[in-house]
């Protein structure tokens, strides 16, 4: 799935997802704006999350 790199984005959601029956966990990111993915982090662990949000600038 591609990556949208949206820098105005200014309010996300966050969720939890499994794959392969519940073998492989992760964080699904997505624009509330545009109800659109916007990136797949490995984990559910909170330091990936808040790694996320530091490399963008406009994030709160």
């Amino acid at each position: 799935m591609p990556k949208s790199e949206a820098p105005s984005l200014r309010l996300v959601d966050v969720d939890d997802y499994a794959t392969c029956q519940g073998c492989v966990h992760g964080t699904a990111v997505v624009d509330c704006r545009t109800r659109r993915l916007v990136d797949l982090l490995p984990g559910r662990e909170v330091s990936s999350l808040a790694e996320w949000l530091a490399k963008r600038p406009g994030s709160r």
